[in-house]
């Protein structure tokens, strides 16, 4: 099933979410927090257990964004489902890396092997 917001679609099954950004930039606070809140209606109202944030699309991203990711992963972790993350930009990779969030949160080239 799809499920369209404003800044994200969801394709969610009974075991998985993808969300995809509509958005190829993320970087004002008003888009950060409209995504987020976007992102925690998937979370609050289905039973996934795995979710994966396909950065397709995305080519930045600012750190406010990035804190929300970390976020978003501690909650699931609470309700023990996993957050995983995957075809990131170049620019969005190394955002990743400076901040190490590749050692907390999974990185995937592909949709495919992320949803393994």
């Amino acid at each position: 099933m799809n499920v369209q917001k404003t800044m994200i679609v969801a394709a969610i099954d009974e075991d998985r979410a993808v969300i995809y950004f509509a958005p190829s930039v993320i970087r004002e606070q008003a888009d950060v927090d409209k995504v987020a809140e976007e992102i925690q209606e998937i979370v609050r109202d289905y039973p996934f257990r795995i979710m994966v944030l396909n950065f397709a699309r995305v080519k930045t991203l600012s750190s406010s964004f990035l804190g929300k990711i970390v976020k978003l992963n501690n909650e699931l972790k609470a309700r023990n489902r996993k957050l995983r993350v995957c075809e990131l930009s170049e620019e969005v990779a190394n955002c990743f890396k400076l901040l190490k969030l590749q050692k907390v949160i999974p990185v995937y080239k592909t949709e495919e092997k992320a949803l393994k």
